[in-house]
C-alpha cells in the first residue's frame, strides 16, 4: 500500500510549517520583545535569553526550510538553498556551542 505523494506532501506541510512558526515567533520574543515572557524567563541574563532566541529562530527555519520548502520547490537552484541551510545551521551550532560554554561556566562557578 502506497500513500498518494499530494496527500503526504500536505500532512508535512501541514505539521511542519506550525512547527517551524512556533520555533521562530518564540525565538523572536525571546531577541525582541522580553517584557512578554513569564516571570522566571525574564530574568534569563541578555546573553542566554539572546543565544536561546538565535537557537529558537534558527531552528525554527532550518526546519521549514529543510522540510517545507525543500519539498515545495524542489527546482530551486541548490547552490542557494545549500548556502542558506548550511548558514543556518552554522548559526545554530555557534549559538548552541556558546549557549553550552556560558551554562558550563555558571555551573562550574566561573560566571555569577
Amino acid at each position: 500500500m502506497r500513500a498518494d505523494r499530494g496527500w503526504t506532501l500536505s500532512v508535512l506541510v501541514l505539521t511542519a510549517t506550525p512547527w517551524a512558526a512556533v520555533l521562530s515567533f518564540a525565538g523572536l520574543v525571546l531577541l525582541l520583545a522580553p517584557a512578554l515572557l513569564p516571570g522566571p524567563l525574564q530574568e534569563l541574563s541578555g546573553s542566554v535569553r539572546v543565544l536561546i532566541g538565535l537557537l529558537g529562530l534558527a531552528s525554527g527555519q532550518l526546519v521549514f526550510s529543510c522540510l517545507v520548502a525543500d519539498r515545495l520547490f524542489p527546482s530551486a537552484s541548490r547552490p542557494v538553498v545549500w548556502a542558506s541551510e548550511i548558514a543556518t545551521c552554522v548559526v545554530l551550532f555557534a549559538a548552541f556551542s556558546l549557549l553550552v560554554w556560558l551554562v558550563t561556566r555558571v555551573y562550574f562557578g566561573a560566571a555569577g
